[in-house]
C-alpha cells in the first residue's frame, strides 16, 4: 500500500512540473512575447573569476641550532608573537658548564699575558744593563707571544660557548602568528645545523598582515590579465565581504590538470584586520575594466547591424548623431536587417563605407519598432555599456520568446538566486 501511495505522489509531482514548465495551458505555449529592457544607470565590471587559496607572504620554519631536551615551550598554535619573544628553552646544563670552563680559561689566559708582559719588561731592563743575555730576552719575548696566542684561543672558545649557551633559548625571528607547533615539553630535539636531517621543527610562524591568494586562470583568459590589475577577493568563510588586492605576478610556466592548461596568478591582499587565515579558499575576481554610474543594457539586446546610409539617422529629439563606422564594434556584410520589427521607419540600411556593421537596438516609437544605432563601451556576459544613442528610461525590445520559455527562464533565475553558493558570484554590474 505504501509503495502505491509513493508512486501516486511521484506521478502527481511529475504532472505538476510538466504543467508548470509547459506554461500551464496551450495558450501560454503558443503565445509569443517580446523581451523588453529599460536603459538604466549602474556600475559595470569586466572581470575574470577564479578560485584559489590564501597563503602568508612571510612564513618561517623555526628550528634550534642546539640539541637537547625542551624544558619550556610558552607558545601555542594561534598565538601572536613578536620578534625576539622567547618561544622555547632547552636544557642548558652542558652548555652552561662549557661556558663556565671557557670563562675560567679566558681569565687564566689574561693573567698569563699580564705576567709574561712583566717578565719581558724585566728581561729587557736586565739586557739593557748587560745583566741578562740575549737568549733570556728572546725566551721572555717568546713566552709573551705564546701567552697572547693562548688568550686569543681562549677568547674564541669563550665566544663559541656563549653562543651555544644562547642557542638553548629560541626566540621568534619575525612578528606573526604561530601556525604549527609539532613538539612538546620534554621532547629531545636535534640541531638544525649539525644534523643531516635538517633538525627538528619547533614551530611555524607566519606574518599575516599581508597574504597571497594563488589562483589558477585558464589559458584562454590569461592573456587579459596584467600585473598591477586590481582584484577583489571573496573568502568562502566571509561570502558577504570583499577584500581589495592587486595582481602581483603571473607564472610564466603553465600546468596541465585534466587536459586543461592553467596559469597561476598571485594576488597580494592586505589583511590588517587579521580576518584572512592561511589555507582559506577564496574567489579571486581580477578587474580588467570598470565603469561607474553609466547607462546599461542587457548584452543580448544589442545586435550588430549595417550602419545607416545617412549620418543623421538618429532621432533628432535625442540630440545625438550616430557614431562613425570606424567606431563600430565589428565589421561585416551590408545586408538589409531582418528579424522582429524589420525596418518600419523606412530608413536606409546598407553599404555605407564598404558595408560596416555597428551596434544597434530596437526602440519602440509610437508603437513602431525602430532600429537605433548606438555607441557601446565595456561589456560582459550580462550587460553592455551604452555611451550614446539612448537615454536613461528608454525601452528596448528584442528577441521573440514563447510564454513557456519565459516562465522557465524566470523560474531558473529564481532558483539560481536561492541556491547561490557562498563565495561564488556572477560577474556583472
Amino acid at each position: 500500500m505504501k509503495k502505491v501511495i509513493g508512486v501516486v505522489v511521484i506521478l502527481a509531482i511529475g504532472a505538476a512540473a510538466w504543467w508548470y514548465f509547459s506554461g500551464g495551458d496551450s495558450n501560454a505555449n503558443t503565445d509569443m512575447f517580446l523581451r523588453t529592457a529599460v536603459v538604466s544607470k549602474g556600475d559595470l565590471v569586466v572581470s575574470i573569476s577564479s578560485t584559489g587559496s590564501i597563503e602568508p607572504v612571510e612564513q618561517v620554519e623555526v628550528k634550534s641550532k642546539a640539541s637537547g631536551e625542551i624544558m619550556e615551550l610558552p607558545i601555542q598554535e594561534g598565538d601572536i608573537v613578536k620578534k625576539g619573544q622567547l618561544i622555547a628553552r632547552l636544557d642548558r646544563t652542558t652548555a652552561q658548564n662549557d661556558y663556565d670552563q671557557a670563562q675560567a680559561d679566558y681569565t687564566v689566559a689574561e693573567a698569563t699575558v699580564e705576567q709574561q708582559k712583566k717578565e719581558l719588561d724585566r728581561q729587557q731592563s736586565l739586557f739593557d744593563k748587560k745583566l741578562a743575555s740575549e737568549f733570556d730576552l728572546d725566551n721572555a719575548r717568546l713566552a709573551y707571544d705564546q701567552a697572547k696566542a693562548q688568550l686569543v684561543r681562549s677568547k674564541s672558545t669563550l665566544s663559541t660557548a656563549k653562543e651555544r649557551l644562547d642557542d638553548t633559548e629560541i626566540h621568534a625571528p619575525i612578528d606573526g602568528v604561530v601556525l604549527t607547533r609539532p613538539v612538546e615539553v620534554g621532547q629531545i630535539i636535534s640541531s638544525g645545523t649539525t644534523t643531516v636531517t635538517g633538525g627538528t621543527l619547533l614551530c611555524t610562524i607566519a606574518n599575516m598582515s599581508r597574504v597571497y591568494v594563488v589562483a589558477d586562470v585558464d589559458e584562454t583568459d590569461i592573456g587579459k590579465v596584467k600585473v598591477g590589475m586590481p582584484a577583489r577577493i571573496t573568502p568562502d568563510a566571509y561570502p558577504d565581504q570583499e577584500f581589495d588586492g592587486k595582481v602581483l605576478r603571473i607564472s610564466p610556466l603553465a600546468k596541465v590538470e585534466q587536459n586543461v592548461t592553467m596559469f597561476e596568478v598571485t594576488t597580494m591582499v592586505d589583511n590588517l584586520n587579521a580576518m584572512l587565515l592561511s589555507g582559506m579558499n577564496a574567489t579571486v575576481e581580477v578587474v580588467m575594466a570598470q565603469s561607474q554610474n553609466t547607462m546599461l543594457l542587457p548584452a543580448r539586446a544589442v545586435e550588430m547591424r549595417p550602419l545607416p546610409a545617412k549620418p543623421d539617422m538618429a532621432d533628432s529629439s535625442r540630440g545625438e548623431r550616430p557614431q562613425p563606422m570606424a567606431e563600430a564594434a565589428a565589421s561585416g556584410g551590408g545586408q538589409r536587417p531582418s528579424g522582429p520589427g524589420g525596418n518600419p521607419s523606412g530608413q536606409k540600411w546598407g553599404h555605407r563605407g564598404g558595408g560596416h556593421m555597428g551596434p544597434a537596438v530596437q526602440v519602440m516609437k509610437n508603437g513602431i519598432k525602430e532600429w537605433v544605432p548606438i555607441k557601446t563601451g565595456l561589456s560582459n556576459l550580462d550587460n553592455i555599456e551604452v555611451l550614446s544613442g539612448l537615454n536613461v528610461g528608454d525601452t528596448v525590445v528584442y528577441s521573440l520568446v514563447s510564454g513557456s520559455l519565459q516562465q522557465r527562464e524566470e523560474f531558473r533565475d529564481r532558483m539560481r538566486e536561492r541556491s547561490a553558493v557562498p563565495g561564488m558570484k556572477r560577474s556583472g554590474s
